[in-house]
């Protein structure tokens, strides 16, 4: 859990390797954000808006992350 004054932020781990960030910004509304292995943003759902990302690729073929490597969008 990160905390900021008025922002809270809450890592669980959701279902294989999606986590569930839930961010509070000072009310009981917040917003809540799925993302793959806690790096890349799949969906966020807040109050006023929501946004969907569709992988055009499988992502477990990033990862591992190696320092240096480099992925061409004709891999993905």
């Amino acid at each position: 859990m990160l905390l900021q004054v008025d922002t809270q932020s809450e890592f669980r781990k959701h279902y294989g390797p999606i986590v569930k960030i839930t961010n509070r910004y000072g009310s009981p509304a917040g917003q809540t954000v799925f993302s793959y292995r806690g790096l890349i943003d799949l969906s966020r759902m807040g109050a006023g808006s929501q946004q969907a990302l569709y992988a055009l690729s499988d992502l477990k073929n990033l990862f591992p992350l190696k320092k240096g490597a480099r992925q061409s969008r004709s891999s993905l």
